[in-house]
Order: structure tokens, then sequence, then C-alpha cells
């Protein structure tokens, strides 16, 4: 065979960025990668710079990064992790020091606090939902001449029993907050109601003053603790009392407790209006 012969099959030495170029017809440009997932190029090279998404290829001349189409996906699960809150540089601990991403317990990670994303979310939403229309009923109820007819939907409460013979904010103050924490504590939603109920025992018939908040689990799920609950669609007859101070108004209201009730129930609520003056202080008052 002749030299030529010899020559013409021989392999074909290809060099560096031949193999480079090569490469780059299935690569995606740092540039690329940001048009297509909506991701700016300052944060691709941050996760590289973290070790959190390497890429595929960098020109050894030009610095030019280079991302495969297989990469997209784990961008994809980076991107969600990040807008739920997930630190980089905990993304990174998935990472192995080969570059390959353990995708499928980070999908775990991330569900899982998509969920309790999503949970929060939920709460502020029936909580605002609450407060505008509690808002819109004290609105109404501000224009109306006492004693003025109030029907509330069933409402529950968690509780705290009032020991005391007359008011004392501070007392207060600290048993309301005592109340909202143990709201979070377990998982009930804290609303818009908040204040004094005079109610009968349910054993002993014995009446007595509870704080009380409205609370409420989410949709779906079970109060792990026991909730005072009003009834749906209960009429009351209601009034406000306006003062300087909050002790002010809720001595008026339990004086008024003093009065024979039957069966009914007072309910003594903050009301929270932006009509209000400072150094004013509003209470609903409803007796049904």
């Amino acid at each position: 065979m002749s030299r030529a012969g010899i020559l013409n099959y021989a392999p074909r030495v290809e060099s560096t960025v031949d193999r480079g170029r090569a490469m780059r017809n299935d690569l995606l440009s740092i540039g690329e990668v940001a048009n297509l997932k909506g991701v700016s190029v300052k944060a691709l090279r941050y996760y590289e710079r973290v070790g959190v998404l390497r890429p595929a290829y960098v020109n050894p001349e030009t610095g030019y990064r280079y991302y495969t189409m297989r990469q997209m996906g784990e961008l994809d699960v980076i991107v969600s992790c990040v807008q739920l809150g997930v630190p980089l540089r905990e993304l990174s601990g998935y990472v192995s020091d080969q570059g390959v991403m353990d995708v499928s317990a980070l999908l775990d990670r991330a569900r899982d606090l998509a969920a309790k994303k999503l949970r929060e979310t939920e709460a502020i939403l029936m909580t605002l939902d609450e407060y505008r229309e509690g808002s819109a009923a004290q609105n109404a109820c501000r224009l109306l001449p006492a004693p003025y007819e109030r029907i509330l939907g069933a409402r529950t409460f968690l509780s705290s029993p009032w020991s005391e013979d007359g008011f004392d904010a501070r007392r207060y103050a600290k048993a309301a907050t005592g109340l909202y924490v143990r709201a979070r504590e377990v998982g009930l939603v804290p609303l818009f109601l908040q204040g004094m109920m005079w109610r009968a025992d349910g054993q002993t018939g014995e009446r007595s003053w509870q704080v009380v908040l409205e609370a409420r689990p989410l949709p779906g799920e079970a109060s792990r603790v026991p909730l005072v609950e009003l009834p749906d669609g209960r009429v009351y007859a209601g009034h406000r009392i306006e003062g300087e101070t909050l002790e002010q108004c809720f001595r008026a209201a339990f004086d008024e407790a003093r009065k024979p009730v039957g069966d009914e129930v007072l309910l003594a609520f903050e009301v929270w209006d932006a009509e209000l003056r400072f150094g004013r202080t509003t209470l609903e008052v409803l007796r049904g």
C-alpha cells in the first residue's frame, strides 16, 4: 500500500479547538440559558461559584460557559428552591464533588417546603378575608343607632379563664398574647375577633368571664384543642362602648354583665376601626 494510501486512512487528529467547537453544537451558552429560563447571567455565575450548577464546558481560551439541555431540569429545581427560600449554601450540599446533583432528594426537600409555604399562604388569606369582612361589618355598625341587630356566623374561639373580679388591662394583654402563642403552637389561625366573653360553663352552668381569640384550623384540618363555639346565625343586640382607655371600656362591659342575662352570652370585642381617633378605644358589646 502506498504511503498516500496510509495517509488517507489515518485517523484525523482533532485539536482542542475542534473538540470544543463540536461540543458547543450540543450546548447552550450562558446567555441562551439566561433567556431560556429567565435567570440572569449574574445568577448563573453565582450558582457556579457556590457549586450548585457548574457549566458542562468552559472554553479555555475565551472563558465562555456552556450548559447541557439536561442541566435545564436541574436549573428549574434550583430556581424553585431559591424562590421557596432554600439558601444556596444548603443546595450545594445536594451536589457531589463530581458536580452531580441528587435531584430526587432535592425535589423532596422542595416539595416539603412548598407545602409549608402553601399552608402559610392559606393562613394569610384566611386572616385577610376575616379582617376585610370584620372591617366592613364594623364600618356598617358604626352608622347604626344603638342597640342594633347583629347576626354572627359560626365562630370558634380559643379561651383563657379570667379569675379576677374586675378588669385589669395588663393581665388582659398578657392573656391575649398567650392565646396568640397557643394558637400557633396547635396549628390554628388567629382571626379578627379578640376580647372577652361572659358565658355559662357547659358542665357547671356557672357564669364567668373568659379572654377569647377567634381562631380556627385550616380547611380540611381539625382542631387539636377544644374550642368555644358560637352557633351560626345567632342574633345579638349590639352597641358600642367608647372611652379613652381599654380598661375604661372593659369595666363598663363588666358592669353590664352584672345585669340579669338569662341564658344569653355577653361578648365584648375590641374594635379595629380606621375611623378611631388616637387616644380613643372602642368595644363592640353583643348580647344574645
